[in-house]
């Protein structure tokens, strides 16, 4: 007898949650691996942990596609708009800047800042470029457990700001995002917006960070 769509639907689902939690237990920090969501048996903590696996390891797929892309087609981001997977979530204003360069160095921050979701002690982002590559995952963790039912749009909320207290140090990087007309008489977004996108590549501290980042033209 042949399954049902339901069925066949309910066995794909249940196979993306056995797949979240075999790559929830690579998380190697005990406080990250222990976000969940309270009251939601299919919000396991390795479920949700998984997900931030599979989220960064699209990521870096996609970044390598975009990376093949410019190299065809040249220019920037900007010279084509909406052909890019990655690059486009990064903050638009400043999309002229996002050529081939640009995305091979934000490849290496992106590959060395989640190579530390499976250490001992999680390394909050070292530079700027390692913040943005994160917010962009923690927003693709909770997106993929909604789509996939586990959590409802409150919770995946609170998940995301679970993982942002234990993920940066601090989201200053966020006035990247937000309009200038928001935050007019707010002098430290106005400090952000003036920093240049090769500094974001500088590290407070040279401790963990990628030498292709460092110093490079």
């Amino acid at each position: 007898m042949n399954s049902s769509p339901a069925s066949g639907y309910e066995t794909e689902e249940s196979e993306w949650r056995a797949d979240a939690k075999r790559y929830g237990s690579l998380i190697g920090d005990v406080e990250l691996r222990g976000c969940d969501i309270p009251d939601n048996e299919d919000a396991s903590a390795l479920v949700t942990a998984g997900a931030l696996v599979l989220a960064s390891t699209m990521f870096i797929d996609e970044l390598l596609d975009d990376i093949r892309l410019l190299a065809e087609v040249g220019g920037t981001v900007a010279d084509h708009d909406g052909s890019f997977l990655a690059l486009e979530e990064l903050p638009p204003q400043l999309a002229h800047h996002y050529d081939g360069r640009f995305a091979r160095k934000f490849l290496i921050a992106a590959v060395g800042v989640t190579k530390g979701l499976t250490a001992a002690r999680w390394r909050p982002p070292a530079c700027v470029a390692e913040a943005l590559a994160m917010h962009v995952i923690v927003a693709r963790t909770t997106d993929l457990l909604l789509d996939h039912g586990v959590l409802n749009d409150q919770q995946a909320k609170n998940l995301g700001a679970q993982f942002q207290d234990v993920i940066f140090d601090d989201t200053d990087f966020e006035f990247l995002y937000r309009p200038e007309a928001e935050d007019e008489a707010n002098q430290h977004a106005d400090v952000w917006r003036s920093v240049s996108v090769q500094s974001w590549f500088q590290p407070a501290s040279t401790e963990g960070i990628h030498p292709f980042l460092v110093d490079t033209p």
